[in-house]
């Protein structure tokens, strides 16, 4: 019987972990939604899709110069 209860209990956890998996993979699917759909970025997709033209290396040369640029001004990139 104790095997059974415990068993009970795990599945559970399970079930309430899966429930918020679910519940947080929803919240960033409509995070998501909000973002794809803002003016911003619709008004900003020709800079998308023009950086993805450009060679892998020069844009990390690019982005390497811009990173140097920020923290000599004292700031950091969102990404760091």
């Amino acid at each position: 019987m104790e095997a059974l209860s415990r068993t009970r209990d795990e599945l559970q956890l399970t079930q309430t972990g899966e429930a918020e998996a679910l519940r947080g993979r929803d919240a960033i699917r409509r995070e998501r939604d909000a973002i794809v759909s803002s003016t911003s970025w619709r008004a900003t997709a020709f800079l998308r899709s023009s950086a993805e033209k450009i060679p892998k290396g020069v844009r990390r040369l690019v982005k390497a110069g811009f990173t140097s640029v920020l923290r000599v001004r004292g700031r950091k990139m969102a990404s760091q």
